[in-house]
């Protein structure tokens, strides 16, 4: 039999680990203490959300960019979803000379808003375009402001994205015409030599009715004010306006009579055809562009082929089907790209 100092040892070991299980009990469950502390009601959770916006507020006017970039990732995974919140972690890593987390931030923010077919904000864009300019990353910076354009046509932004896209290695040269025709069109061509480059490029092309259009241009936004020009321009309209009939005449030939006569421009139906259109024959030059491109051996470059036709499209007032057109484009050295800066302009007019 147990003695009675043993019973009394044992009545206290007892007496203490029912105390311990009633002071402490939390603890002795750690998978029960874990669910209480993380659970959070939805009131107290968007509590706690709002005021993380607050504090990351105040902690970027007080310029401690590091504490907003925890902050952010906290606030997001907790279910946020303002997308300024977002915008504050770019510039954050942008003042930290964080660029490529800066531009993670801010391409994830941009593709978001595209996916819900919202705008992506122009600050948004333009902070994204100096992380891509400060990585040097050329392909990016084309990107970037083919974004402006999209959202944001402005002037500026039409010069630096054909600027940029004709400085990229690998554009090919005989398409630089084609950056002239654009810059034209969105009326950031504005120079003189830029515009003689064109009108003379045209002329030599054969396609008068186009460098008409390019000069009559330039005139009229007094590009030319230099009194030295007048006596060229003049020069240069006269014999426009000579080849211009002289070409309108010979449109009664048959086609293999106006390639023989154009030989030396190396004319095939797609560049007859073209002629066509700019002189208001867009019947007549469509069907020629048509068989031209069906007819493979006469171009070697089928998509410069399908960029012609698109823009002959977009001259005859077949706007959908242009697009269409310049949507089917591919090529690596400068097509690809300009058809889709077409059919943002198109679509911007």
């Amino acid at each position: 039999m147990p003695t009675p100092a043993l019973k009394l040892y044992v009545s206290i070991w007892v007496l203490l680990i029912a105390c311990t299980s009633l002071c402490f009990g939390q603890l002795a469950d750690p998978v029960s203490s874990q669910k209480s502390n993380n659970y959070k009601s939805p009131s107290e959770l968007e509590l706690e959300i709002k005021n993380i916006q607050l504090d990351i507020k105040q902690y970027y006017q007080n310029k401690e960019f590091k504490k907003v970039i925890a902050l952010s990732k906290k606030y997001y995974s907790l279910g946020g979803s303002e997308s300024q919140i977002r915008f504050s972690s770019a510039q954050s890593y942008f003042h930290l000379n964080d660029f490529e987390n800066a531009a993670r931030e801010l391409q994830f923010d941009i593709i978001s808003n595209e996916k819900n077919n919202r705008r992506p904000e122009e600050e948004r864009l333009l902070l994204l375009q100096k992380c891509y300019f400060n990585l040097n990353d050329f392909n990016a910076n084309i990107w970037v402001y083919e974004k402006l354009v999209t959202y944001y046509p402005k002037k500026v932004y039409w010069s630096e994205l054909l600027s940029r896209l004709e400085k990229r290695p690998d554009f090919r040269e005989k398409l630089k015409i084609e950056i002239l025709k654009l810059k034209l069109l969105t009326q950031t061509l504005d120079e003189p030599s830029a515009y003689y480059s064109l009108i003379y490029q045209q002329i030599n092309l054969g396609f008068f009715a186009d460098a008409k259009i390019t000069l009559n241009n330039g005139i009229s936004l007094g590009i030319f004010g230099v009194s030295n020009d007048q006596e060229k321009i003049k020069q240069l309209k006269e014999e426009i306006s000579i080849k211009s009939k002289q070409q309108i005449l010979s449109f009664n030939r048959n086609e293999n009579e106006l390639l023989k006569i154009n030989s030396k421009l190396s004319w095939t139906p797609i560049d007859l055809g073209y002629a066509f259109v700019t002189q208001g024959k867009f019947s007549k030059g469509l069907n020629l562009i048509e068989k031209g491109i069906k007819n493979q051996s006469y171009t070697n470059r089928p998509q410069d082929a399908k960029l012609v036709y698109a823009q002959a499209l977009f001259l005859s007032g077949q706007k959908e089907k242009a697009i269409s057109i310049f949507n089917s484009i591919s090529g690596s050295h400068g097509t690809a790209d300009l058809s889709r800066f077409w059919i943002i302009y198109i679509k911007s007019l």
